[in-house]
């Protein structure tokens, strides 16, 4: 511990301010940090993404000032001014092993590509790094230990975009990432001392509520409280946290794809609880904070995450449209248009059907389209009440110029009335 508890706590106490709600929501992660224990998940990502001056960094400094020096604590992500590149894979996987149930938290993911940002949520939800086998014998290298913790990371954009616009099927991500797009709070804008006196204190502060919340769990569980009955059939957790996922789920309704951010509702708040019966903190505005938390994650849900939507259409079209020069049209039952080259669509306009190898089209979902679950694709195919099925179909029927043979006779996505034969031009007669 560095300087004193009671100048910490009074600089905590800004965040009561209206105003600084996420960024109290925030702060309570790096205590919900060591709860996270307690349920059956490993791990999950609270993200705070927006402009510059937003107090995202000071947010980190509050999170990791309650365990220890929070300048020490955290870790710059990728940038594009930092000599060689930032943060590896490799170095951010030991960090996250050796904190255990300390927050993880990242200054700065904007940078970071997306092939590190991925498999990281992933990581941390899973709570283990990846497994290598030894260089020089047939053996698997000593796994390094597991963890089961909250990462607090902020970002210039947002990563809930970032992963849309690179990945076709960003559902797992998104499901294990809780993220705040937050702009200028007024009490930052109108007061151009309240970071100073807020997050700055915190670096010369810090290292005293972690272990006297860790204090406090002791008590509480020594006068009878119940953090998770394991026996309980329901799994779920004791009634100080539970209480407030169940509060949760009423305000935006169940989805149990939302698992990661119910736990982040009921072990942020249920700290809170515990930090102001503690005295930890100075009365925190729980009930203010959740009102604007609820409403922001409600807003993600509805407008920003659409967690387990895939845009099937769009995928399809921009498929057909990359192979349009290998197309074979079917008009009249007549050739209309040849391939000029390799023959990857056959297009029916006499019964308005676009047939593609099941091959073909499932590696473009994986490599191109980025499509991590295909069974995913196509339940979601249905409800976008996309018309298909999986057939044996002659590719090349009606093209005389092709000799009958089995080897085009292939099994083929058949998709029905799609939006994009109207961008193929092939004009009524």
């Amino acid at each position: 511990p560095k300087g004193s508890f009671d100048t910490w706590k009074n600089a905590v106490k800004n965040l009561n301010t209206p105003g600084m709600e996420v960024h109290a929501f925030a702060m309570l992660a790096g205590f919900a940090s060591p709860l996270v224990a307690y349920t059956d998940l490993n791990g999950f990502v609270i993200c705070l993404s927006g402009e510059a001056g937003a107090g995202k960094t000071g947010v980190m400094f509050a999170a990791n000032s309650a365990w220890g020096s929070p300048e020490k604590m955290y870790i710059k992500g990728n940038s594009k001014n930092t000599a060689g590149g930032g943060a590896t894979v490799n170095a951010l996987q030991l960090i996250m092993a050796s904190l255990g149930s300390l927050p993880f938290t990242i200054d700065e993911v904007t940078n970071m590509p997306i092939d590190t940002v991925s498999p990281m949520v992933h990581m941390i939800s899973s709570g283990k790094t990846k497994v290598k086998a030894q260089g020089s014998t047939n053996a698997i290298r000593t796994l390094e230990s597991s963890s089961k913790l909250i990462a607090v990371w902020t970002s210039n954009d947002p990563l809930y975009q970032k992963l849309k616009d690179t990945k076709a099927d960003p559902n797992g991500e998104i499901a294990r990432l809780v993220e705040f797009n937050i702009g200028q709070p007024a009490p930052l804008q109108e007061n151009d001392l309240f970071g100073k006196r807020t997050f700055s204190v915190m670096l010369n502060h810090y290292g005293h509520a972690g272990p006297m919340f860790i204090k406090s769990l002791f008590d509480l569980e020594s006068k009878g409280e119940v953090f998770r009955d394991v026996n309980d059939p329901d799994q779920k957790l004791g009634p100080r946290f539970q209480k407030w996922i169940d509060r949760y789920v009423k305000d935006v309704g169940w989805d149990p794809a939302e698992r990661f951010h119910h736990a982040a509702i009921g072990l942020c708040f249920g700290a809170g609880e515990i930090c102001n019966e503690y005295n930890i903190t100075d009365e925190l505005p729980l009930e203010q904070i959740y009102t604007v938390i609820v409403e922001r994650m409600r807003a993600n849900k509805a407008e920003n995450a659409k967690i387990n939507s895939i845009d099937c259409e769009s995928i399809i079209g921009s498929f057909i449209l990359k192979n349009v020069q290998n197309m074979l049209t079917i008009k009249n039952k007549k050739v209309y248009e040849e391939p000029k080259g390799s023959l990857v669509v056959r297009v029916d306009n006499d019964n308005n059907t676009i047939y593609v190898p099941t091959n073909i089209f499932e590696s473009y979902l994986k490599t191109e389209a980025k499509v991590t679950n295909i069974n995913a694709f196509k339940k979601q195919l249905t409800v976008n009440k996309i018309e298909y099925q999986i057939k044996k179909t002659r590719m090349t029927s009606y093209w005389d110029k092709m000799p009958s043979s089995a080897d085009w006779n292939l099994y083929c996505y058949c998709f029905k009335n799609l939006k994009v034969m109207d961008k193929l031009d092939i004009p009524n007669e």
